[in-house]
């Protein structure tokens, strides 16, 4: 296998950049064309934020790419996810900061940690740009018929609105019990398997 990790501008090893949410899909488009050549399958996961930059890029860009998965955990497609960037975008970079802090969950100091690695201006641009163009970027997706696999956890927040998801054909939804928002750290060997 060949894995390839894309680490967005303003967070990460590349807190020093500061970017523009929709350029992600520009850059993540050209890294999936020009690492996914020839005749092997391909996969692609993203989550949270991430699942939602993997799901714009491929109904605005629809990379010329031979993909045999792609996969989203949690991807930010339902109206609690709205509502948290809308509650990110009212409290700030430093009160989203300051809030993980009194997290008590298994990935809370990840999370934490992540945080104090981002910039604080790119993290201000994200937030802005995905509050303001949630419902355009969700139909978008959901109307560009691309076909994925949709992960979630049972005790997540909003597991009505991420099962409605089920009613697009294209969308193959797999739910995880005893699994919050990082499906993949609560139920790492299931999910694994």
């Amino acid at each position: 296998y060949h894995a390839v990790y894309y680490d967005l501008p303003g967070f990460g090893e590349n807190n020093a950049m500061t970017g523009d949410f929709e350029r992600n899909c520009v850059v993540l488009n050209a890294l999936i064309e020009q690492h996914s050549k020839g005749d092997l399958p391909n996969y692609a996961i993203g989550h949270s934020m991430g699942g939602l930059i993997l799901l714009l890029t491929f109904a605005k860009h629809a990379p010329a790419a031979k993909f045999a998965k792609l996969m989203v955990v949690e991807a930010s497609l339902t109206p609690s996810d709205a509502q948290f960037f809308a509650w990110v975008k009212e409290v700030g970079y430093q009160g989203l900061a300051d809030s993980v802090k009194t997290w008590t969950d298994a990935y809370a100091k990840t999370y934490a940690e992540n945080i104090a690695r981002a910039s604080a201006d790119a993290f201000k641009i994200d937030v802005e740009q995905v509050s303001a163009n949630f419902d355009a970027y969700r139909k978008l997706i959901l109307d560009s018929g691309v076909p994925f696999m949709y992960v979630y956890g049972s005790k997540s927040s909003g597991v009505p609105e991420r099962e409605q998801l089920a009613a697009y054909p294209q969308i193959t939804m797999r739910r995880f019990e005893n699994a919050a928002h990082w499906v993949h750290v609560d139920a790492e060997a299931a999910f694994l398997e």
